[in-house]
């Protein structure tokens, strides 16, 4: 469509990649939580691991933990075994690749995202320039302005700015 930009998408695609990862690490946790022989601290709190404890708490709780280590907030309690060692690493270093890649995606979707807005004004400036140094009339000026507002609302402002101009308007122009 003409209004979509795909670096919207992109956006989108890579924050959902980020939530899966923050799901899947904090899954694990919570496993090897319950599962290795560590100290009380490194896991899942005894509240949460009680059959009384709402899968919904425990699940927020397990994200809470890898989003906490992998943005360098840090989690609860220290771990324990080795087991624990591993993953709590693992994760840390996981963490500075995501915000590393995060940070850089984010810096080139946004520079796509505005480089669609910055090629329109230089457009704009060329055409004005253009438009001035030839001492075009007021109101043509007006008139070729608005064409190219209408065309690149629709996605047709693409081509080269004069050969864009319809027949009327270039022999107007010409003149």
């Amino acid at each position: 469509t003409a209004g979509f930009n795909p670096a919207y998408l992109r956006l989108v695609t890579m924050l959902a990649w980020l939530v899966m990862g923050w799901h899947w690490l904090g899954c694990l946790w919570w496993f090897i939580g319950i599962t290795s022989e560590g100290g009380p601290d490194w896991g899942p709190q005894q509240f949460l691991t009680s059959h009384d404890g709402k899968l919904t708490e425990k699940y927020l709780f397990a994200v809470y933990w890898s989003v906490a280590m992998t943005t360098g907030i840090g989690g609860n309690g220290r771990p324990e075994t080795a087991i624990e060692l591993i993953y709590t690493s693992a994760t840390i270093i996981a963490g500075i690749f995501m915000i590393a890649i995060v940070i850089g995606n984010f810096a080139s979707i946004l520079a796509n995202i505005d480089a669609i807005t910055a090629a329109k004004r230089e457009r704009i400036a060329g055409i004005n320039h253009y438009m001035r140094t030839r001492k075009v009339p007021f109101g043509l000026q007006q008139r070729i302005l608005s064409y190219f507002d209408y065309a690149w609302a629709w996605g047709t402002g693409e081509a080269d700015m004069l050969t864009d101009l319809p027949v009327s308007l270039r022999l107007q122009l010409s003149l």
